[in-house]
């Protein structure tokens, strides 16, 4: 019986690469997996993670808006609330990260940024859409 190794694909290119993750095989829609030699590439706006990380937050930081208007207090009609809550999670996200050396953080801060104010504009459209006074 002989055994041989497939030979390793070429890496996708750069650009193609940012919006692809790593899976297994068994779980195409979880990109929360480890290195896996025979992984496959996936679209990072399949993944469960991606799915949870927009659309639920969105919902998760509108809801907490609104409540935090049921108050008395003056200051959460302000459109800041949300915009610090987008923050908070995307430091919160970085701070969870395991990311190495400074390289890799500081791209992971740049790229948490992004999507921090990607994550407000969803909030802030999900609010007009609907209606609700922001």
């Amino acid at each position: 019986m002989e055994f041989t190794l497939k030979e390793q694909q070429e890496p996708p290119a750069m650009f193609a690469s940012a919006f692809l993750t790593t899976t297994t095989t068994t779980k195409p829609q979880d990109g929360n997996t480890p290195d896996t030699p025979n992984g496959k590439q996936v679209s990072d706006f399949i993944t469960v993670q991606s799915l949870t990380n927009f659309s639920a937050m969105t919902g998760a930081i509108v809801a907490a808006w609104k409540a935090l208007q049921l108050t008395e207090w003056g200051w959460t009609d302000e459109r800041t609330v949300p915009l610090v809550a987008c923050w908070l999670f995307g430091i919160v996200s970085v701070l969870i990260s395991e990311l190495g050396d400074w390289r890799k953080v500081l791209s992971a801060v740049f790229v948490a940024l992004v999507n921090s104010l990607v994550l407000f504009g969803a909030v802030i459209g999900a609010v007009e859409a609907v209606g609700l006074k922001t």
